[in-house]
């Protein structure tokens, strides 16, 4: 169940912001398409969703990350307990 959740923590973000996070990434709009009035407010615009991509790609690794930290505790737990399974079963033979 632990590692079932850590795939579902691992790859939830990753797979719902697949084409989010390369769109933030590369940003198609210019100063030009802000229009002559605007052209101040682009520079503030780019760096703001500069920084969201950062925050979004920040997002996805520590997801990642974080799964496959559940996943492997949910390995060590499964073979902690198969050990504490066979030292009880074994004293229970003495």
């Amino acid at each position: 169940m632990l590692e079932t959740a850590g795939g579902f923590v691992r790859d939830a973000a990753k797979d719902r912001l697949q084409t989010t996070l390369p769109a933030l990434k590369q940003l198609q709009i210019t100063e030009a398409d802000f229009g002559r009035k605007h052209h101040g407010s682009f520079q503030l615009y780019k760096t703001g969703i500069e920084a969201v991509g950062k925050c979004v790609d920040s997002y996805v690794k520590a997801s990642e990350d974080f799964g496959n930290n559940l996943g492997s505790a949910s390995k060590k737990y499964t073979a902690n307990e198969a050990s504490s399974s066979d030292s009880i079963t074994k004293s229970g033979k003495r």
